[in-house]
């Protein structure tokens, strides 16, 4: 159950809050909790008896953090959800459940022959091959008659309605699962025989022997209580638990239609929380994206940067080479008049350190057009403290996401 922010603040100025509770069908201390959780203004305590008594009280406004459109979900403040007689919610969902089997479908005629009573002493619950030939279901030998019309009829129904029923084996579970495809989606369940643990009664030896060791193996056993659960395995929004009991009102096959209300529920929400996800992943690319453009233009900037040190580098190789060359023009006129071949390669010299002097590429590449957006200046000191060391600037201010991403796009588009 959603609710925005605004519906939530409006609500609990208009009524007081156990009377909304009650409207809502949920706990009003939890609704408090809420409200005081996510910053919503409530009436303080003696509110409304003052209001009664004609006083006119202030209402203070909701604070400028909250934005009156967001959701909140009260889904985990409902109470438990009241079963009226045996009328399902949606009579579409309504199901009937035989009181024998009529017809039984072929997975029941295999349960029917694979269960076996329990052999073991202490066991109580009935045995069965688990290849996944037929239903998984947990009850003692009193209830399986039962169960196995539960299950008949709901496979049955399953296949009317186009769901895909199959036992399935989970790798992180012992036993396999019964599960069901709702537009593409695997949901499971279970019907089980509720167990109470209780202690036995212990034999003479086993007396003896808890006397010795101080304990007996099975002294406490999980006893059947007649009552079954039907339980789906899913988050659903209309109950916090989605699991229907025998009560002393009402028998799991009088209100079958609830489950089949919860296996739509969930696999709607099932569906909402694939497009979700859908959307987390598109975003986590797009995000991935924009680092990695973000990281790029910043190895960029640091590669200038070894340029101009190279570069740098580079200048006083020639710089010397050129106080080394005048050095020896100057010892050849010492000698005499410049010989032809002297001249040839002291020409030679001289065009080899032009060719190396940087100074004129350097030039060049500080008068091109650079872009200077949002993100230069960033992209620049995390450049510089990258490759001088992060005392040498202080840590660049965070921009945010928004502005950055905008500037990565004008930027790509511009170089192309």
């Amino acid at each position: 159950m959603l609710k925005s922010v605004l519906e939530i603040y409006n609500s609990v100025w208009t009524s007081p809050l156990s009377k909304l509770a009650t409207d809502w069908t949920i706990n009003p201390t939890l609704l408090a909790k809420l409200c005081d959780d996510h910053s919503i203004p409530r009436p303080p305590n003696g509110y409304w008896i003052k209001i009664s008594l004609g006083q006119s009280l202030p209402q203070p406004a909701l604070p400028n953090t909250m934005q009156p459109d967001d959701a909140i979900d009260l889904t985990p403040l409902l109470k438990k959800r009241v079963v009226q007689s045996t009328i399902e919610s949606a009579p579409t969902n309504k199901v009937k459940v035989p009181k024998t089997l009529h017809r039984p479908h072929k997975m029941t005629q295999v349960a029917k022959q694979l269960y076996k009573k329990p052999s073991f002493q202490h066991a109580r619950l009935m045995e069965g091959a688990w290849l996944g030939q037929t239903y998984r279901i947990a009850v003692s030998p009193a209830l399986f008659h039962r169960a196995l019309i539960i299950m008949d009829t709901l496979v049955k129904e399953f296949e009317r309605r186009g769901w895909d029923f199959e036992v399935k084996r989970s790798d992180y579970r012992r036993h396999p699962e019964n599960t069901i495809r709702v537009d593409n989606n695997i949901l499971t369940f279970k019907l089980r025989e509720k167990l109470k643990q209780s202690k036995r009664t212990l034999s003479t030896e086993e007396e003896i022997e808890k006397e010795k060791r101080g304990y007996v193996y099975h002294e406490k056993v999980n006893e059947p209580t007649g009552e079954l659960m039907l339980i789906l395995e899913h988050q659903v929004k209309s109950v916090s638990n989605s699991t229907l009991n025998d009560n002393k009102k009402y028998l799991i096959e009088d209100k079958l239609g609830f489950f089949f209300d919860w296996i739509i529920e969930a696999s709607e929400v099932a569906n909402k929380n694939k497009v979700m996800r859908q959307q987390e992943e598109e975003l986590r690319k797009k995000r991935s994206e924009f680092d990695a453009q973000f990281n790029a233009l910043v190895a960029v900037q640091e590669s200038h940067i070894d340029t101009l040190f190279e570069s740098f580098n580079q200048w006083q190789k020639v710089e010397q080479g050129r106080q080394f060359l005048n050095a020896v023009e100057t010892k050849m006129t010492e000698q005499g008049p410049l010989t032809k071949y002297q001249n040839v390669w002291l020409e030679w010299a001289n065009n080899i350190l032009t060719l190396a002097d940087p100074i004129g590429k350097v030039i060049k590449t500080a008068s091109m057009e650079v872009i200077d957006d949002e993100v230069s200046d960033t992209i620049n000191k995390i450049a510089i403290s990258n490759k001088l060391g992060n005392n040498v600037w202080e840590k660049p201010l965070q921009i945010s996401r928004d502005i950055w991403e905008k500037a990565l796009l004008k930027r790509r588009e511009t170089l192309g």
